[in-house]
């Protein structure tokens, strides 16, 4: 949700990103430096072109695709009901190019 409240609301302090003994705590690397589940989940919302679902409203969700790179970006998404296997949304962007 930072990402895509970018530049309205920014901001995100990493408190506790590895534990400094053995215990069960909220970081996402152990003591053993053994990255956590959530450790895989942050990565992966971190890429530079990013696909961002927000939180429902009026039973309306907004579709954002984020590009933090300073490259032209390519792709393609599907975005489906879960529980029906209805596709809700398909897209393909292939960007222009000059010449």
């Amino acid at each position: 949700m930072t990402r895509l409240k970018e530049w309205r609301s920014t901001g995100l302090i990493w408190w506790t990103v590895m534990d400094g003994w053995p215990q069960f705590s909220d970081a996402i690397v152990d003591y053993y430096f053994n990255k956590k589940l959530a450790y895989q989940y942050i990565r992966r919302v971190q890429v530079p072109v990013c696909l961002m679902v927000d939180e429902p409203q009026d039973w309306r969700v907004r579709v954002v695709v984020g590009n933090d790179s300073r490259e032209d970006a390519q792709g393609h998404c599907r975005v489906w009901d879960a529980g029906s296997g209805e596709t809700l949304l398909r897209r393909f962007h292939q960007p222009e190019r000059d010449g």
